[in-house]
């Protein structure tokens, strides 16, 4: 089983958040729903004592992010922000449904730079048994985190696959 969930929209450190929660003694995959289904990941194997996802797509899956038993962070970034830096890049922006839809999950939210400014209050609630590492995260906060490949490629049958999973609310959240 997943022991913390973080989810937010593109471009909102997701992917800084990943490398931050992965510790000697955690994992924290990234965008792992661009390559698993939620309920697949809770049975993902790892050697460190806790697992969990700092994810942009896990949000989709309302019902199951929302009655999880994980310990649970939404990341919030102003969407006209999230907008300007995707077009920048080359990515279309986010619709009115999908913000909406994201803006409907139910949870602890926090604002992203949070994860800069007040770290240890989120440490703490998604990893309350290990020790803050302060020296880490001063040198985490010296670099751009970003993932290598900026538009994933998923497989076509795991898209077949979350599609299916996700059925018609596919149609209210694009």
């Amino acid at each position: 089983m997943l022991d913390f969930i973080v989810v937010g929209l593109p471009r909102s450190a997701t992917t800084w958040a990943a490398n931050w929660l992965t510790t000697e003694k955690s994992t924290c995959w990234h965008d792992a729903t661009g390559f698993a289904l939620p309920e697949e990941l809770d049975k993902y194997n790892s050697m460190k004592k806790y697992k969990g996802i700092s994810c942009t797509g896990a949000w989709m899956w309302k019902e199951w992010f929302e009655n999880h038993t994980a310990k649970k962070i939404i990341l919030e970034r102003d969407t006209d922000e999230i907008n300007a830096s995707l077009v920048e890049l080359g990515i279309p922006p986010l619709t009115t449904k999908a913000i909406d839809y994201f803006n409907s999950i139910q949870g602890y939210r926090v604002k992203y730079t949070d994860l800069f400014d007040k770290p240890k209050e989120i440490w703490n609630r998604l990893l309350p048994n290990l020790d803050f590492d302060g020296e880490r995260h001063e040198e985490l906060l010296k670099m751009n985190i970003q993932p290598i490949e900026r538009v994933m490629v998923p497989d076509a049958e795991y898209v077949r696959r979350m599609l299916n999973d996700l059925g018609l609310r596919i149609n209210e959240i694009v």
